[in-house]
């Protein structure tokens, strides 16, 4: 089925109970007075799952709960703080550190988390300081 922007729509959103049906060729989705007739693609598959998922072993981080006090009290000086998305990258793998680097000054630190352990292939994932502080909030 395609996507359809319908679905985000406010009016369509306060319309109250959803209610779902199958015409001959379309899954039809209602809700309210609202009521979308979607093709079905009546020949077609479901996509390969096995092509899209990761075939490697994922890679956890096991944070130390003094390494990750520390990192939440460093996060808010890290540089960058003020870019639109408070960029900051975790890498893990020999060891675990979170990187920042503010771009108009190109100023870089690193919070090494020497207590901290990573298994599973090294990577390095850029995300949003918020969202780390969040998540070292509900460790």
């Amino acid at each position: 089925m395609p996507a359809v922007p319908v679905f985000a729509s406010k009016p369509l959103a306060r319309a109250g109970g959803v209610r779902v049906g199958r015409a001959a060729a379309h899954l039809v989705v209602a809700e309210g007075p609202w009521a979308v007739f979607l093709p079905v693609a009546v020949g077609a598959r479901y996509p390969d799952v096995a092509s899209v998922v990761p075939r490697h072993a994922a890679t956890t981080v096991a944070l130390d709960p003094a390494d990750a006090a520390a990192l939440r009290a460093a996060l808010p000086g890290l540089p960058g703080a003020a870019d639109e998305h408070r960029p900051v990258t975790l890498d893990a793998g020999a060891t675990v550190a979170v990187r920042s680097r503010d771009a108009g000054t190109g100023a870089v630190r690193a919070v090494v988390l020497p207590r901290s352990a990573a298994a599973g292939p090294p990577v390095r994932v850029a995300l949003d300081r918020r969202l780390l502080a969040r998540a070292l909030t509900l460790q």
